[in-house]
């Protein structure tokens, strides 16, 4: 498979199981172009492509996860990278505000 391609993109191995990355075999985005993913930096235009694609799909969820969790550039999950960087940062204040996460509220007291 090529690299250009869409479909076998999350690195091998991250996830505790298989069924972590199966929503990547019915992702809306399988055999499309990478680059309308990846843009260039700044590059939004053709985010709307891609943007459309993640619109209708079936594994926008799970793919969205993927994209917090290991930090990915470029589309996923119908969301760009600033707009997960925002998601980020709004789950680490819910989680402080619910004291879920004790090391961020302790470093705050500091």
């Amino acid at each position: 498979m090529s690299t250009n391609i869409i479909g076998g993109l999350a690195p091998v191995g991250l996830g505790n199981s298989m069924n972590e990355h199966e929503w990547r075999d019915k992702a809306a985005c399988k055999g499309m172009d990478a680059e309308e993913f990846f843009p260039a930096r700044g590059t939004y235009s053709t985010q709307t492509l891609a943007m459309r694609a993640c619109a209708s799909c079936e594994v926008k969820e799970p793919c969205l996860e993927f994209a917090l969790k290991f930090n990915e550039p470029g589309v996923w999950g119908g969301t760009s990278s600033r707009q997960r960087r925002q998601i980020g940062k709004d789950r680490r204040a819910e989680r402080i505000k619910n004291g879920k996460n004790k090391r961020l509220i302790e470093s705050k007291r500091t």
